[in-house]
């Protein structure tokens, strides 16, 4: 299971140092709540892989 704390670090850190956007490549039943989380935390935009949705019950 994916820790969100560490989710987020990440990505702030990856703004720290010049990322212009953020790919979220989480999986599991969290996955709305992982990208608000890190959507509230960065001003860059977020990508995401449909599929993954597709593929996760949640």
């Amino acid at each position: 299971m994916e820790d969100l704390s560490l989710e987020v670090q990440k990505a702030k850190v990856a703004v720290e140092y010049g990322a212009d956007a953020i790919m979220g490549l989480n999986t599991g039943p969290n996955l709305n709540e992982f990208g608000i989380k890190i959507m509230n935390a960065v001003s860059v935009p977020i990508g995401t892989v449909p599929i993954y949705e597709a593929g996760v019950s949640t």
